[in-house]
């Protein structure tokens, strides 16, 4: 691996840094060697309903004067109250009317693509229940974004987050139910591993769908440093590049461990994927 493809390949989501500005952010990212970010879209970063067309534009400016672009966009959403699955009408709508913003600031961001988390629905619901409106939301939410660049990513979870979304046959089913041209999916090699599946499963599952790639370490759950936990990332790495995937991979490191030096944590990262291109 050459040394540039690091800064090509690799962009890291900012949401390890939720207890310093932005600005620090980006500052540790040059610091990095890096130029590629996933914008995580929340406070105190930047906070969609307060958003006007002046601070959005103050906000890509930013980025795009520290030498950054944006490659995918990531609205905070599981702690929120919202969700795709949702069957009750307000809370429908307050949803779909949070995602149309976010796909709109996506936009003026020019990022590729936006994840949306999988839905959760009511426990006391039938799962096709649950899924129907998911689905339905979905499609709604791919028509609003067809007329702007921004593709939307569908992330699975673990049941802890979503019982619906959970393995690459659920992303495959609700992929085909959608049936939308600008809906694809997030691999997260975190969520894959909790539920003993492999990167050839996902990738002969979903040849065409997989446009970004989350890595952390895990013990196999949580969102760790590489080193700091038991995942077999070079292996996957290697994995991934066999398949000839060219999108980009998404160091999302966010345990509240790191909270007090972020920067430290995704050098940790940075540093072991130095090793691997340092290999025969």
């Amino acid at each position: 691996m050459r040394q540039e493809s690091i800064a090509e390949q690799f962009a890291v989501m900012n949401n390890a840094y939720a207890h310093y500005p932005f600005s620090y952010f980006l500052s540790s990212m040059r610091k990095l060697g890096l130029n590629q970010i996933d914008f995580w879209c929340g406070a105190p970063h930047f906070y969609a309903a307060e958003a006007t067309p002046s601070k959005v534009a103050g906000l890509r400016n930013e980025i795009m004067g520290s030498g950054m672009a944006v490659v995918s966009y990531t609205p905070e959403m599981i702690p929120y109250p919202y969700d795709i699955a949702a069957a009750e009408p307000k809370l429908r709508m307050r949803t779909r009317d949070y995602l149309c913003t976010h796909i709109e600031i996506a936009n003026e961001l020019q990022a590729p693509y936006m994840l949306i988390p999988a839905g959760k629905g009511l426990m006391d619901c039938q799962r096709e229940t649950n899924m129907e409106a998911m689905c339905e939301m979905l499609g709604d939410l791919a028509g609003y974004a067809k007329t702007g660049r921004t593709q939307l990513v569908l992330e699975h979870l673990t049941t802890n987050s979503s019982p619906l979304v959970n393995t690459s046959e659920d992303l495959a089913e609700v992929l085909r139910r959608v049936g939308a041209e600008n809906l694809h999916c997030v691999l997260d090699l975190g969520q894959m591993s909790v539920f003993g599946e492999t990167v050839s499963a996902f990738f002969d599952r979903l040849p065409d769908h997989i446009r970004v790639i989350h890595m952390m370490d895990g013990l196999p759950s949580a969102h760790l440093s590489f080193g700091d936990g038991i995942l077999p990332l070079e292996k996957y790495y290697d994995e991934i590049l066999d398949f000839g995937y060219q999108g980009k991979i998404v160091l999302e490191i966010n345990d509240r461990r790191y909270l007090p030096d972020p920067h430290a944590a995704l050098k940790q990262c940075i540093d072991r994927i130095r090793l691997w291109e340092d290999r025969p």
